[in-house]
């Protein structure tokens, strides 16, 4: 009886043994999917001045996207949304990026055709309209958001439409695609109330939205950042100083000191400056490299320094078991207020 006794506490040791060294495994494996985003070189061969613009500073074809970019029958980049499917402007700008980089390896005609075909079906899809008394061209978002059912615009859509445009120029001289670009800049200087996508934060800095949204101003890094660099391309490409106007505005913002710290968890980055600031996840590893590129462009020494603070939560696993612990409490909260 006891030896049996004794058999079973072993069996039931051994069992809760495997069962921990099984559930620390799992946690393990779980913590470094969720606090390890590689922060990935940027190509030595990026270039900041000049022309030909080359390809996107970040390289976010290759590195970013899923192979199975959703795409519609004439090959405009897609997003799911509540079980539907809408188009999307910025994901298809990513894939003329990545038609982009492509040509720019090959020279092929082939490649090159493809690069025009999704730069037209990009100018297609823009649209013509009235906001704050200007004419616009906009690129609406036809599905809704935040609970806002109306369609939308996006500062980081109309950038990236700029970036996109400006190198299908390269690839194919074709003058509407730079007069497209152009006319993408004029919803900068249009107030969120009326249309646009400028805001203001409570100390007269100025940002460019990416959720154009009426009464929502998030102030959302990376897409403030991507529509500078849509902007800066712009300028690079024409020489237009309306874009470097409205490109150096938007660095002023950031450079100011004390904005960039309003999304810093002192761990971690927040995606934007919400009010429920929740950590950004794999966008820390993108604003890291934003912060790069845009020191390598401006010069200036505060995108460095705050680059490098930034990349050392990513590395130190001081600063990673916060974000877990933290990101974790806020995925809940988000689903708990439906958020």
């Amino acid at each position: 009886m006891n030896e049996s006794c004794n058999n079973q506490r072993v069996s039931r040791w051994l069992r809760n043994g495997l069962v921990m060294v099984a559930s620390v495994f799992v946690l393990d494996r779980y913590y470094e999917y969720k606090t390890n985003f590689p922060i990935e070189p940027i190509y030595s061969n990026v270039t900041y001045t000049g022309k030909p613009l080359g390809i996107y500073y970040l390289d976010m074809p290759y590195n970013w996207r899923p192979a199975d970019q959703l795409v519609d029958a004439e090959g405009f980049g897609m997003m799911r949304v509540n079980g539907r499917l809408f188009r999307q402007p910025v994901e298809h700008c990513e894939l003329i990026f990545d038609a982009y980089h492509q040509y720019a390896q090959t020279h092929s005609q082939e490649d090159a055709r493809k690069v025009t075909h999704l730069a037209d079906l990009l100018v297609g899809e823009m649209k013509q309209v009235e906001l704050g008394n200007r004419e616009c061209t906009v690129l609406w978002y036809n599905f809704p958001w935040m609970s806002h059912n109306r369609p939308w615009i996006s500062a980081m859509a109309q950038g990236f439409a700029m970036s996109a445009l400006c190198r299908a120029y390269e690839v194919e001289p074709e003058p509407n695609y730079l007069n497209k670009a152009k006319a993408c800049m004029a919803v900068f200087d249009i107030d969120l109330k009326d249309g646009g996508v400028l805001s203001h934060d409570p100390q007269g800095n100025l940002y460019y939205e990416e959720y154009a949204i009426p009464g929502k101003a998030d102030h959302v890094l990376n897409g403030f950042i991507y529509c500078l660099l849509g902007l800066y391309d712009l300028h690079r490409a024409t020489g237009d100083m309306k874009a470097k106007e409205l490109f150096d505005n938007g660095v002023k913002t950031l450079s100011t000191p004390g904005v960039l710290e309003r999304y810093d968890q002192g761990f971690w980055t927040t995606y934007d400056q919400s009010s429920f600031h929740y950590p950004s996840f794999n966008y820390s590893a993108i604003h890291i490299r934003q912060l790069i590129v845009l020191y390598n462009i401006t010069g200036k020494q505060v995108f460095k320094d705050i680059a490098e603070k930034w990349r050392r939560y990513n590395l130190e696993h001081k600063y990673r078991i916060q974000f877990f612990v933290w990101g974790s409490w806020k995925r809940v909260m988000i689903k708990i207020k439906g958020l």
